[in-house]
């Protein structure tokens, strides 16, 4: 784990792709992160309860909605992309775990063996791993 150096300065895995995802929310660069907040933020109107992040990697979106919502709960089911989560987000609520249709261990995998990357899918059968599963509905 290391700091990514960008203006954010988040703490990110090692690993092929960091970079290139956190690059992205750099000074100048287009805001994926940060626009797909407004966006949330507008949609939600004057009510700012609790927002989810499901697949929230180390936190870019995290962080840019955790001042807009009363609470942020991120799930990260890999355990070196949450590691960074906990670090980068501390007023999020954070979850080592998937989000799933039922609250049961998920099988995530790499879409092919022989590619390198952070973007795991539920069900792939290549170098799969279970994680826990939690469904959004058994949520308090």
């Amino acid at each position: 784990m290391r700091k990514c150096g960008t203006p954010l300065d988040f703490w990110i895995p090692d690993g092929p792709t960091s970079n290139r995802i956190t690059a992205g929310d750099a000074a100048g660069m287009p805001l994926y992160n940060s626009e797909t907040a407004k966006a949330c933020v507008a949609i939600a109107g004057g009510r700012r309860g609790t927002a989810i992040d499901g697949g929230a990697y180390i936190g870019t979106f995290s962080a840019h909605i955790v001042a807009f919502f009363n609470r942020v709960i991120a799930f990260e089911p890999l355990k070196d992309n949450f590691d960074c989560l906990k670090l980068n987000v501390p007023g999020v609520e954070c979850h080592n775990m998937a989000l799933s249709q039922r609250t049961e261990p998920v099988m995530l995998g790499q879409p092919s063996a022989k590619r390198k990357t952070y973007q795991w899918r539920i069900g792939s059968p290549d170098c799969a791993i279970s994680v826990p599963g939690q469904a959004i509905d058994d949520l308090e």
